[in-house]
């Protein structure tokens, strides 16, 4: 980018590579942190970048206007699995038949989405391909309930009675995957929630409509949205609690989509909530999102916020991800309450 906006800045490609790339990346990796030289050097390489492109690269954020909105809160959720959840995950990964230590990216890919959906519920992965090609299909996905079965569902019906019996607020649930929409519809019917509903079946001509009905009918409570079908810019000030259920890799997805109703002309307080299932894939891609945003702010924003200096906040994982931090998608960890928590905080 350095080079396109301003060719010959940078110097030559390999040349960039050895002022900047290599110290960067050494700094940041686990063997380092305990190297002093090597994490100065490449904070500073990094301030030296961050100052190089800041005088030929103008950058606006969401927090010019902050400061003109109400105060928004964001909470991590973390959902305990069900018994169900933890016995489906191992018995999928004995009947997949797959060799983790020599798992590759492409056939990992299809256990990957199966496992990210059993975070949501074990009633979504009958329908999975990857689950109806295999030799699962003997597994019990369905139990007694679809609100019982999961952590998330359960910790997610929990919080609507709250917020219904306690509050008017109106509530925007989000989800990448429509089947979820559908479980969660149920629940809301169940709830007595009226709702309106956005996914990638919606017509075009009628998307306006169900927004201008959400953000202006009192009685209309909720607001479900397909997380993909929320990307053309929707204002949903209506409401000021939203709920994103499940995670997409890409930290810019989950970002717009929580951004929904933080918008010009909320005059609310905003409460955002992510659901994550603990110790499952759902706490790595959260993981993983962190360490992205967190490369992102040491190369994007300033020197202060983006390289810390004392050789801990921002060195504890890779960049990486190597066949090991594949690995560890599968591992399912019950003896936490947050893998996360425990990765970050050392009380």
């Amino acid at each position: 980018i350095i080079d396109f906006l301003n060719p010959g800045r940078a110097g030559s490609y390999n040349s960039f590579k050895k002022t900047f790339i290599n110290p960067i990346t050494r700094a940041r990796e686990v063997s380092n942190v305990g190297n002093q030289d090597i994490v100065e050097l490449g904070n500073d390489r990094s301030a030296e970048l961050i100052e190089m492109t800041s005088q030929f690269v103008l950058r606006r954020t969401n927090d010019i206007l902050n400061k003109y909105l109400p105060p928004k809160t964001d909470y991590i959720v973390f959902c305990k699995s069900t018994p169900h959840q933890v016995e489906l995950a191992k018995s999928i990964l004995v009947q997949s038949n797959i060799n983790l230590d020599k798992v590759s990216f492409s056939s990992a890919l299809g256990l990957i989405t199966l496992f990210k959906k059993l975070c949501n519920s074990p009633a979504l992965i009958e329908s999975d391909s990857y689950f109806q090609n295999s030799d699962m299909k003997t597994l019990n996905s369905r139990g007694d309930t679809h609100f019982h079965t999961s952590g998330k569902l359960a910790v997610l019906h929990q919080l609507l009675e709250t917020i219904k019996n306690t509050t008017n607020d109106k509530i925007v649930i989000i989800s990448n995957y429509t089947q979820t929409l559908d479980i969660v519809e149920d629940m809301l019917r169940m709830s007595q929630l009226t709702f309106v509903r956005l996914d990638g079946s919606t017509p075009t001509k009628i998307r306006d409509q169900h927004v201008q009905t959400f953000n202006t009918i009192p009685s209309v409570r909720c607001f479900l949205l397909s997380a993909k079908s929320g990307g053309v810019g929707l204002n949903l000030i209506g409401g000021n609690r939203l709920i994103l259920f499940d995670n997409d890799w890409n930290p810019a997805i989950d970002a717009q989509a929580m951004g929904r109703v933080h918008r010009d002309g909320q005059k609310k307080p905003c409460y955002i909530y992510r659901l994550v299932t603990a110790g499952f894939i759902d706490e790595k891609i959260l993981q993983r999102q962190l360490m992205k945003i967190n490369l992102s702010k040491q190369i994007l924003k300033d020197s202060a916020e983006g390289a810390t200096g004392d050789g801990k906040s921002n060195n504890h994982h890779s960049n990486i991800f190597e066949q090991a931090d594949l690995k560890d998608l599968f591992t399912i960890r019950t003896d936490t309450k947050s893998n996360t928590h425990d990765l970050i905080c050392g009380c």
